[in-house]
């Protein structure tokens, strides 16, 4: 089970596939995240959107990677976080073993900019 949080302002967005309260089965912790489908559906996104589609819908602030996927932030995700709304986003890959990080950190400047802020839970 992969998620991905990505947070705009004080919102958050959990993906597994973007999650909506019309996914059935959703687990009770992950529940109160579920994005109603009205407010998904207003940013042309739709339940179990990709990780890209909400990325360049959302333009967050802040991306945490929680997924234990390696490289799964990838070129055309990390491009996509230069349109972000803030003018200086910041990218967690918290995985670990490094070879389960989302992205390294010279992926992330080479592909976001240099105005981001990234921190990690593997040594780079």
């Amino acid at each position: 089970m992969h998620r991905y949080i990505i947070s705009l302002s004080y919102e958050f967005w959990l993906l597994q596939g973007l999650i909506t309260t019309e996914r059935s089965g959703v687990d009770p912790s992950v529940a109160p995240f579920a994005k109603p489908i009205g407010e998904v559906q207003r940013i042309r996104l739709h339940e179990g959107s990709d990780l890209l589609e909400v990325v360049k819908k959302v333009k967050p602030h802040v991306f945490l990677g929680l997924s234990g996927v390696g490289g799964i932030f990838n070129e055309q995700v990390l491009t996509a976080m230069r349109d972000s709304d803030s003018p200086k986003p910041a990218i967690f890959a918290m995985s670990n073993p490094t070879d389960n990080a989302e992205c390294t950190a010279a992926d992330a400047f080479k592909h976001s900019g240099d105005n981001i802020v990234f921190g990690s839970g593997s040594p780079f």
